[in-house]
């Protein structure tokens, strides 16, 4: 399998974080948001709790961005000779994480002017990971169209990801940052 699109996928998944501090040119570092556990569902607000919802989003995208990272990092040192079986070890795992991810968002209790847009997240995120479970299929020959598609989608997740920060008042997030 070509490692050159693979490389690139790596540096391209790396900008799906919303949390990391290094610089996608300086290979994929770690997310500085502690991971947090997504196992259950934020609680209910009630009139007297006030919901910090971007800390709430953070705090769920944590592990999954992590996963991410991860699997960036790791497609860096595929070797030429890998196979798309030997590539979907790596992407499994980011795709798994991406889909728990999405269970929990759509768990949460988020404010009515949100909940339509981390729905289109959501669903674009589906998109990504079922792309990151289709890898196994990958040849040679099929991957410059799949890291093609993948990449379109790729930014509309990313473009999903800006409405739902810009919505709970987070900055946009940056590529280096």
């Amino acid at each position: 399998m070509n490692r050159f699109p693979l490389a690139l996928a790596a540096l391209a998944l790396a900008g799906c974080t919303s949390s990391h501090k290094a610089a996608v040119a300086a290979s994929i570092t770690k997310s500085s948001t502690p991971a947090a556990s997504n196992s259950a569902a934020p609680p209910t607000p009630t009139p007297s709790t006030s919901v910090d919802y971007g800390a709430q989003y953070e705090s769920l995208v944590a592990p999954g961005n992590a996963a991410l990272a991860a699997v960036g990092a790791a497609l860096l040192g595929v070797p030429e000779s890998a196979t798309g079986p030997d590539v979907a070890k790596i992407t499994t795992p980011g795709a798994d994480a991406v889909d728990k991810m999405d269970e929990t968002l759509l768990r949460a209790q988020w404010p009515a002017a949100a909940t339509a847009d981390i729905k289109a997240l959501v669903t674009a995120a589906a998109v990504m990971s079922s792309e990151l479970r289709s890898v196994d299929a990958q040849t040679d020959f099929s991957i410059p169209a799949w890291y093609t598609q993948f990449t379109q989608d790729l930014g509309k997740m990313n473009a999903a990801v800006s409405i739902v920060r810009a919505d709970l008042g987070l900055p946009p997030k940056s590529a280096s940052s």
